[in-house]
């Protein structure tokens, strides 16, 4: 019957390994989204799976949960292996799979490459979040690859293995979360035997938090005057007194005086930041730095306009 709502109302991905070995257990995944767009679940009994070629096998689909299946079986022979996928009586998806001899290296004609804040840094107890992208060498083309395949972690002062999502056609989120302060290196791993080289290099700064008796605030302009721009600077530090690398910690800033001025913050992503303000009468101002209820040092910060 394939006039079913599985079948109107439904959409579908199918992913997995191009190659594997014999003798082990290879995984697919069927995604499933609604009209929307939206991870769907759908009756795990209409999804039928037909593995033939090298010789015929029965595979397993279980429930991941969230509108994805996971479909397994474990090949014998060496050979071409098709696999049909078919939902609610309509075959959707026909792929093929080569088992190759166990000492034959997989090719890796994969590109991977990461952005995000992520990879520059994070805090102490805090997820960070990247975007690892995956193309073909060849044709720089998205490419999908089975998230058993796939292992991200990071090494430093300890191991920190990182959840992998995928967002997209070859695009996936990759989150994580250190304890420890200090450097880690990032690594990926690709169908166990493979390590991208080109990403283990990528160094990411994990940091602590703000303590603001240790961030202190300076003035940046000397002998500020009236109908000028004012500049203070402050770099942020842990409980330690070590910069925080990374930015985007949030300051309260107030500076009053003869006239409300609206100051302008400026995160320079490294633990510097920059307020900028226009003074627009002489007189005496104090400015406010404020970091989660607690007046980091030298706040209030006094001068004169003159």
């Amino acid at each position: 019957m394939s006039d079913n709502k599985w079948v109107k109302f439904y959409k579908y991905n199918f992913l997995g390994p191009a190659e594997s070995f014999p003798n082990k257990v290879v995984n697919f995944t069927l995604l499933s989204k609604d009209a929307d767009g939206r991870p769907a679940d759908i009756d795990i009994t209409v999804i039928s799976v037909k593995v033939h070629g090298a010789e015929n096998l029965t595979a397993t689909v279980t429930d991941a949960h969230l509108g994805s299946y996971n479909i397994s079986f474990e090949p014998t022979k060496l050979g071409i292996y098709n696999i049909d996928v078919s939902i609610g009586g309509k075959l959707f998806f026909q792929e093929k799979m080569k088992t190759i001899p166990s000492d034959h290296p997989l090719p890796d004609p994969l590109r991977f490459e990461c952005e995000g804040s992520g990879v520059k840094g994070s805090k102490v107890g805090q997820n960070a979040t990247f975007t690892l992208k995956v193309t073909e060498k060849k044709t720089l083309s998205p490419h999908d690859v089975h998230l058993n395949d796939l292992e991200v972690f990071l090494e430093g002062p300890e191991k920190v293995k990182a959840k992998v999502s995928r967002t997209g056609t070859g695009v996936y989120k990759v989150e994580y979360k250190a304890n420890k302060k200090g450097t880690y290196h990032l690594n990926i791993e690709y169908q166990e035997k493979q390590v991208l080289k080109g990403v283990s290099s990528v160094s990411v700064s994990v940091v602590g938090s703000v303590d603001p008796s240790k961030t202190v605030a300076e003035l940046g302009t000397p002998n500020p005057k009236a109908n000028e721009k004012l500049s203070i600077k402050f770099v942020a530090r842990d409980s330690d007194g070590d910069v925080l690398t990374v930015g985007g910690d949030s300051f309260d800033v107030e500076v009053a005086g003869p006239v409300l001025t609206e100051p302008e913050i400026l995160d320079f992503n490294n633990g510097t930041y920059r307020i900028d303000c226009l003074l627009p009468k002489a007189g005496r101002y104090e400015c406010d730095i404020i970091y989660q209820g607690t007046h980091i040092k030298n706040s209030p910060l006094k001068f004169k306009a003159e």
